[in-house]
Formats: C-alpha cells, structure tokens, sequence
C-alpha cells in the first residue's frame, strides 16, 4: 500500500508540474484560446471517428486473443465492458484501469483467471512489437526533426525489440531455449519472458486467430497517430501525415514510459519538443495534442454512461469448452457453442 501511495503520488505530482511547466515557459494561454476559437469541427469530428475506429480495432484485437483462448462473448458485452474499462482507465496511469477492469470481467464471468491474464500478457506483448514496429519503419521520416546519428539510435534501439517480439509471437519455443543462455540483466528479465513464452504459447495452434490480432494491434496504433493528424488539420497547424506518422509513435511510446495520469503533460511536452524543430507554434502543438486527449475522452465517457446504466444483477453468457469440462458433472449435456464475433 505505501508503494502505490509513493506511485500515485508521483504521477499526480509529474503531471501537475508539467502542466505548471508547460504554463509558465513554454505556452501562452492566450494563444491556446485563440487557436481554439478557430478550430474546424468537421476536422474534430473527423479525430473522434478515428479515435472510435482505433478503439474497436483494440476491441477485435481482445476478441481475438479470446477466442484464441476458447472464450467467446457476444459482441455486445465486448464493446460495453471495454469502453468502461477506458472509462475507469481516464482516472489511473497508463492502460491499468482498462487492463483491469476487463481481465477482471472475463475472469469472474468465465470463471478463467489464468486465461484472462494470458490474453493481457500477449496482448501487451502485441501492442509492444506494432508500436516498436512503427516507430522502427517511420525513423527515416524525422530528417527534419533530429539528427542522423540520433534517427539511426532510435532504429536500431527499436529493431530489436521488434525481432524479439515477433519471435516471441511466432516461435516462441526458439525463444524459450535462448533464455537458458546467459545474457546482460536475465534474473529480472527471465522470470517475465518466461511468462509471455508460456501465455503466447496457448496459441500455436491458432496462429490465424494471432496474426489477426496483431494486425489489429497495428491498425489500433496507426488510427491513434490519425487521430493526431485530424486535430492538426483541424487548428491549421500545417503538419503532414508523414511527419505526423513520425511523431506519433514516439508520442505513444513517451505518454505509455514516463509516469504520469493517463499521459497528461508528457504528449503535451514530447509534441511541443518535436513538432517545434520544423516551426510549428508551441501553442498549435500543445492544443493538436490536448484535442486528440479529449478526441478520446469523449469514449470513454460513453463507457461511464454504460456503467451506470448495467443493471446490478447484469450477467452475460461465455461460452469456455475448457471451462466447461472441468467444471460440468459427468455425463452432463455439453453446451452449444456460442457463435464467435461477426
């Protein structure tokens, strides 16, 4: 308990004192009034779309991983518990509240923790390789944004996280026998590495149901850097896709690795950093990053109306053959299988 009041109270503490920062020497409130009394609806409209579309591939991507796991819930219940998840996710750092609240559901409703908690580890592990996958493939775009020398760092440094999870995702065994060699920092790693081989490995007889999932994960990551695009559109602020493409996935990467409330403060900071090496106004990138945060609160929002309109006695069905024959009498008729996703 003392450690999470220390965590809490240093994000609540970074996040205050980046805004403080970013108030007092870097952005001029009056300037982010007027960028906003000129903002272009059709454009916010445009960044809330991509903000949903992003959010029902990270949802197709969770079904998937289900299924891989022989869980199968209706659609509905998937897009509802998920955007209360968010809901709750606006209020604690990074993804934990999402994660939790939805590796909770599945686990009490299916009566399958270990399953719940293998879908987050190879969900992460998904997330982590698109990402660093993106940011790998968009490096030769920051030519105008950071040097050669420091764009072939962050290449290479990416490179390698995107070989090994993507040997992780596809040969897990041939990792697993790497990790009886030795190699730099292996007591903290191993015992991690270890449980991602034995979560990823469920799915070696679904390696369909896993590449779609990882494509999913790819479109999750590509729509959030669209949402980015839309709301420069929507202040005029002058940023091409291309450039948008490079900043984006390191914008993720710095809100997702630095400790604060739901990345407030360090998008604010990582776009005014980059954004203004190619002359983009401190305040156009503080505003273009703090709409695309409300381009998503406006989800999560709707997940909080959801949650309070769940009756209290709400159940739903979830169909888990391995469930199912370690839980059913003998004898006892076998259920019809629920169909999967449409």
């Amino acid at each position: 308990m003392k450690k999470q009041i220390l965590n809490w109270t240093l994000r609540i503490g970074v996040t205050a004192g980046l805004f403080v920062l970013l108030f007092t020497r870097f952005v001029d409130p009056q300037q982010v009034v007027a960028e906003l009394a000129g903002v272009s609806v059709a454009w916010l409209v445009a960044a809330v779309v991509l903000q949903a579309a992003g959010v029902y591939s990270s949802i197709w991507r969770w079904n998937f991983l289900l299924l891989g796991q022989d869980l199968r819930l209706p659609h509905g219940h998937l897009v509802s518990t998920y955007l209360i998840g968010r809901f709750f996710g606006t209020f604690l750092p990074s993804t934990i509240g999402l994660d939790a609240y939805r590796t909770y559901d599945v686990a009490r409703r299916a009566n399958a923790t270990t399953q719940s908690l293998a879908v987050l580890v190879v969900e992460k592990l998904i997330g982590f390789f698109a990402l660093s996958l993106m940011i790998a493939l968009t490096a030769p775009w920051g030519v105008r944004f950071l040097p050669a020398q420091v764009l072939g760092f962050i290449f290479a440094a990416f490179c390698i996280p995107v070989t090994l999870s993507f040997v992780l995702l596809l040969r897990p065994g041939l990792l697993l026998r790497l990790l009886d060699l030795p190699f730099p920092f292996k007591h903290k790693l191993e015992g991690r590495l270890r449980q991602a081989v034995d979560a990823v490995t469920v799915y070696r007889n679904h390696k369909g149901l896993l590449l779609a999932a990882v494509a999913c994960g790819v479109m999750v990551h590509v729509c959030t850097v669209l949402v980015y695009y839309a709301t420069a559109q929507a202040i005029g602020a002058g940023v091409s896709a291309q450039e948008i493409f490079f900043v984006g996935p390191l914008m993720i990467a710095a809100t997702v690795g630095l400790p604060s409330i739901g990345g407030e403060g360090v998008r604010e900071f990582t776009l005014i950093g980059l954004l203004g090496r190619i002359g983009i106004p401190e305040s156009s990138a503080f505003v273009l990053g703090h709409l695309g945060f409300w381009a998503g609160m406006l989800l999560s929002l709707v997940g909080g109306l959801l949650y309070l309109l769940r009756p209290a006695d709400y159940a739903v069905i979830i169909r888990s053959a391995r469930a199912a024959r370690t839980t059913e009498p003998a004898g006892a008729p076998a259920a019809a299988p629920a169909p999967a996703l449409e």
